[in-house]
């Protein structure tokens, strides 16, 4: 699956991707920077996915397209045959979590991190390491996180 942790400041991710054989490749892109069309995270966001590859992207356009329905009945909800996956944003009002779903949640933990090495990556924060570490201590223990670290940051505004 992956690695994804929000320190506070950085978001970051493993690259690791695995196809139901569990066989890996260290190439897939999982956090990006949007502009979303969807309230409550209208404007500039960055988005962190987890889980099925495909419907990410989907929940990516989805909040692109500023909720647009019929993204949604394309496959976001999953059901029986969708995939379930995972989703971090982070918006200058806050942090919200979402799934399959398209319901956002307010997040209210200062770190955060899911995915399969999400527990090592919350220790090593709650040990005062950086989300960029803590993607690197989950890659020891976690075998479906590994390869390059990605991070990112909202701008500054002057």
């Amino acid at each position: 699956m992956t690695t994804v942790a929000w320190d506070g400041k950085t978001l970051a991710a493993d690259s690791r991707a695995t196809e139901d054989d569990e066989s890996a490749k260290s190439n897939c892109i999982k956090i990006w920077r949007i502009q979303s069309k969807v309230a409550p995270v209208r404007g500039e966001i960055l988005l962190a996915g987890s889980g099925d590859e495909f419907a990410c992207h989907l929940f990516m356009q989805w909040l692109e397209a500023g909720g647009e329905p019929n993204l949604h009945s394309r496959g976001v909800t999953g059901g029986e045959d969708g995939e379930d996956f995972d989703a971090f944003i982070v918006h200058k009002s806050g942090t919200y979590n979402a799934n399959r779903l398209c319901c956002l949640i307010k997040n209210l933990e200062p770190q955060w991190a899911h995915g399969t090495g999400r527990q090592a990556a919350l220790a090593a924060m709650r040990c005062g390491k950086s989300a960029i570490d803590a993607v690197r201590v989950a890659a020891c223990i976690d075998p479906f996180t590994g390869g390059r670290i990605v991070a990112m940051s909202l701008k500054e505004k002057k």
